[in-house]
């Protein structure tokens, strides 16, 4: 059972011994997050051996139509006759990639430096389910029509151990989970905000 199905039916009940691992420190946090990654690869995900490494450099896909825009903003402005200036650095990147024959599957990339220091690398994609948003290299919440999945990732500490990993699966509060692509090709053709999907 995968995709919707899968969605619908989702009901995580542990057993006595999985409750109590559920409520240990460091370790329920990542148990939390292994389900929810579970979760995510059997409801969204089509090929589960792909990282979201590999989604990211799978972008351009066979049959696709594809648009962006890239901007640089450099501008010096001097605020008084002592030669106090200010500096503003600012390079934009945005590309929308739709799949020709599948109208759910796409890609939006949205990256933002400013003074040679990232502000926003954002990366949304069309899934089977809904769409997942991803912040860099991490995959941040991913949206179907019945549940939402959020993450926190973590890193392995002291002799291994798991710390900062946390996730949630929660019902769906109404949100939709297929993206009005507009919102992606509007943000392409202003070009000027920063503007990042939640």
């Amino acid at each position: 059972m995968q995709g919707l199905e899968y969605a619908k039916n989702y009901n995580y009940k542990p057993s006595l011994l999985g409750a109590v691992l559920d409520k240990m420190p460091y370790l329920g946090g990542y148990r939390r997050h292994k389900r929810a990654m579970d979760y995510y690869n059997q409801v969204h995900n089509d090929n589960p051996n792909l990282t979201i490494k590999d989604f990211q450099g799978e972008r351009v896909h066979k049959g696709a139509n594809a648009s962006g825009s890239m901007v640089h903003h450099f501008s010096e402005r001097y605020q008084n006759e002592v030669n106090d200036s200010t500096i503003q650095d600012i390079f934009r990147a945005r590309s929308l990639v739709e799949d020709r024959d599948n109208p759910n599957k796409y890609s939006y990339s949205n990256f933002v430096e400013q003074d040679d220091i990232g502000v926003v690398d954002q990366f949304v994609r069309g899934t089977r389910a809904g769409h997942s948003v991803e912040d860099g290299d991490a995959l941040s919440h991913a949206v179907d029509p019945f549940n939402v999945v959020k993450f926190q990732h973590g890193a392995r500490g002291l002799f291994g151990i798991p710390v900062g990993y946390d996730a949630q699966i929660k019902k769906n509060p109404g949100i939709n989970p297929r993206i009005d692509k507009d919102y992606f090709r509007n943000q392409i053709s202003e070009g000027g905000r920063m503007g990042v999907y939640k």
